[in-house]
């Protein structure tokens, strides 16, 4: 029987996408990843013939020098029923001209398929530590090799930047960092508010540098609340501590 609603869809679409190939390579870094292109090729004839359509629109973008953060807005629309379901993203990108907030987008498209249908793209984070089944002395020595070759390329050039769906410490605490700071200026904290929220809701110790952990997350959460809801919350919490 045909899956009907479009909850019904979104389900049986769940057991129909499967893991996404990385068609994306770093010859710089030496790695493949998943491009936004491999997943919307894989999903989108899914979704056609699904009868379920997503239709994207910006709500907000910010950029602070070269790093911009875009929250965008998906809706999915069942095309028999026109019922509809709606979903917020972010992206962050990194750009020194014109095409930021294109990375943003591009972002944010390609994570919200992957975290709406859980679609996994083969990355292990344990890759350099665990070898392939069947070849473990010997793949381990090459990991071991390329993974020190990785290290000592990016000390020899340290400029650059692994391009989007790379792991970059220094580059993701920015980006969190900048992001939280753009919501803070959205919603006119100031540094003692954004202080006290970051210990009240997301236990941050009161002294020190911000964690981008919680910066992230709490961006995050910023970005999907209105400020009068953040003034209450902060105003509330301030009054119960006195």
């Amino acid at each position: 029987m045909p899956a009907s609603g479009l909850a019904a869809k979104l389900a049986k679409l769940l057991g129909e996408i499967q893991r996404v190939p990385k068609n994306g390579y770093n010859s710089f870094h030496k790695y493949q990843y998943a491009t936004e292109s491999d997943l919307t090729d894989h999903v989108r004839p899914l979704l056609a013939k699904a009868g379920v359509i997503i239709m994207p629109s910006v709500l907000s973008y910010e950029r602070e020098g070269e790093i911009g953060r875009l929250t965008m807005k998906f809706t999915f629309i069942d095309a028999e029923s026109g019922e509809t379901f709606e979903t917020v993203g972010i992206g962050e990108g990194q750009d020194k001209g014109d095409k930021c907030a294109y990375k943003c987008m591009t972002g944010a498209v390609k994570y919200m398929l992957m975290k709406t249908f859980l679609i996994a793209t083969g990355d292990d984070p344990e890759q350099d530590e665990q070898p392939a089944r069947g070849s473990r002395r010997q793949g381990g020595q090459r990991q071991q090799q390329d993974g020190r070759q990785r290290r000592e390329a990016q000390q020899q050039a340290p400029s650059e930047t692994p391009p989007q769906g790379a792991s970059d410490p220094d580059l993701e605490t920015k980006i969190a960092i900048s992001s939280l700071k753009s919501q803070q200026k959205r919603h006119d904290l100031t540094d003692e508010d954004l202080r006290f929220l970051l210990v009240v809701r997301y236990h941050h110790p009161e002294e020190g540098d911000i964690d981008p952990a919680i910066a992230a997350k709490a961006a995050e959460e910023l970005g999907r609340t209105k400020p009068e809801s953040v003034r209450k919350y902060i105003d509330s919490k301030r009054g119960e501590a006195a």
